[in-house]
């Protein structure tokens, strides 16, 4: 007598069948998104500047996170390390963004660099629109006014198009989007302030130098040469901000709140953060400007 075998069939439902297949090409898909391309930035707003140009093509890094000051911001050997790693680094040209670099290179020669800010034009140093110096007399934060955002994302598509060359149509295609997005900004900010134009606002850090140029206003700023203000020109400032009739001092996150505070009391004013390095900058400018309008009474010296 022969023993009858009993053979068992195996069925498939189809979420198993699709398990399966995930399970099979999963690794390749997590391979593929380990293999997309870095560009590292110096800055938050340059990150805005990559992204709105090649969206989710390549993964963005930044060295200055939003809050810490990048004058006296110190990267880490481990943030150095993950620079040195990048297919390329844009950078506004502030000297800790160029001591990165330069340590960055080191540990990998073949990392590309481009400096997009062209900080050495004459355009870049101090203005007539501020009261005070920045240090060693340069405003580094060209981003602020749109006109030279618009330069910064021309620089960028070039970087990236040497970087990327397979990347040509996504590069220019999104240069355009990026444009067309600063220059309804500009529009819709010109709205705002056109109005108050010759008005006087008040800053700590002077950073908004730029911005003040680019919408005919002036910036009154408390820190002079990256330090603390003297009595004295507390005095002046205050001074300015009685005749403008002021109620408003604007203040960078990263400043000593402490100073700011006094300084803020002893002139009657209420205190107003504004981040110069938002990273999304388009949304914080035209907040900024709002901010600013809000606070401001019309220039009456010419009229």
């Amino acid at each position: 007598m022969f023993k009858k075998e009993t053979i068992h069939r195996r069925t498939f439902t189809p979420l198993a069948i699709a398990a399966a297949i995930l399970t099979i090409i999963a690794p390749s898909i997590i391979a593929g998104a380990a293999a997309k391309p870095t560009v590292a930035v110096g800055l938050p707003p340059l990150q805005w500047v990559v992204e709105g140009i090649m969206g989710s093509d390549v993964t963005v890094i930044v060295l200055v996170k939003p809050g810490q000051s990048p004058h006296t911001f110190e990267p880490s050997a481990r943030q150095v390390a993950a620079l040195s790693k990048a297919h390329t680094f844009l950078f506004i040209g502030t000297e800790i963004e160029r001591q990165a670099a330069k340590r960055a290179t080191t540990q990998n020669r073949l990392l590309t660099i481009h400096d997009v800010g062209n900080l050495t034009s004459d355009s870049h140093h101090d203005h007539p629109h501020t009261t005070t110096h920045c240090h060693h007399g340069l405003d580094p934060h060209i981003w602020l006014a749109p006109s030279e955002m618009a330069q910064i994302a021309r620089r960028c598509a070039t970087a990236l198009h040497t970087t990327f060359p397979d990347k040509t149509a996504i590069i220019n295609n999104g240069l355009a989007q990026t444009l067309a997005r600063i220059a309804a900004l500009d529009t819709q900010i010109k709205t705002l302030l056109d109005p108050l134009a010759g008005t006087s606002f008040l800053v700590y850090h002077p950073s908004w130098g730029h911005f003040a140029t680019a919408y005919g206003l002036t910036q009154l700023a408390l820190e002079a040469d990256g330090k603390a203000p003297t009595a004295k020109h507390l005095a002046t400032i205050a001074a300015q901000v009685k005749t403008h009739a002021i109620k408003t001092l604007f203040s960078n996150p990263d400043a000593p709140t402490a100073v700011v505070r006094r300084a803020a009391a002893s002139m009657g004013c209420n205190v107003a953060i504004i981040d110069p390095l938002a990273p999304s900058w388009d949304t914080n400018l035209l907040q900024v400007a709002r901010l600013i309008a809000a606070s401001a009474t019309p220039s009456t010296e010419e009229k």
